[in-house]
């Protein structure tokens, strides 16, 4: 059987799966990464609040210190009881969370569809591309796929749910099952040009 025959490439065979990725396998990669033997991690769905602790000081939840008072500070944050013992005013200093962000870059071009006896490297790029985003998503992090095909190089639009996720890795599994021995006409760009813009 011939790798670009494509009236039978999506069958059950064992060489399309070592070929070919699919959107059910890039959404099984969810639990492939750091959820593998059951490991809690903590999931936020709040869209601009962050996981990260900052060296920052400003707003945020966790306290970081207590601060005497100088002109043009918030009183909102006065801490009476510090205030009351000390004679002079005092503030509540909390730590500054920030939103963490992760790109990950996949080459989907038909230069990477090759491989050794057990897998191409384009499947194997676009499922551990799935990985990482699936991983720094349910930590909270924003992420951008940006997906250089044949074609183009698609930055999208950075994401922070599991339903634009999965979207996003349609298009990812899609431009896996268009490669084929036969591309003759590739994206000229380098990877470093795409991780520029």
């Amino acid at each position: 059987m011939r790798l670009h025959n494509t009236s039978q490439r999506f069958e059950q065979g064992t060489l399309e799966a070592r070929a070919y990725t699919s959107l059910s396998r890039l959404l099984e990669a969810r639990h492939w990464g750091m959820f593998n033997g059951g490991r809690r991690v903590p999931y936020s769905n709040q869209q601009e609040q962050g996981l990260s602790r900052s060296a920052k000081s400003g707003r945020g939840t966790d306290f970081l210190e207590l601060q005497p008072y100088q002109p043009g500070d918030d009183v909102r944050h006065m801490d009476w009881k510090a205030t009351a013992r000390v004679g002079a005013p005092w503030l509540r200093a909390f730590e500054q969370e920030r939103q963490r962000h992760c790109s990950v870059i996949v080459d989907q071009r038909s230069c990477l569809f090759f491989g050794s006896m057990a897998y191409t490297k384009s499947l194997l790029a676009a499922e551990l591309a799935a990985i990482t985003a699936w991983d720094h998503l349910l930590l909270g992090y924003s992420v951008r796929l940006v997906i250089l095909s044949d074609e183009q190089v698609d930055e999208g639009d950075v994401l922070y749910s599991v339903e634009r996720l999965s979207e996003r890795l349609g298009l990812l599994a899609r431009c896996n099952q268009q490669l084929g021995a036969w591309h003759s006409q590739s994206y000229s760009g380098s990877i470093a040009e795409a991780i520029e813009k």
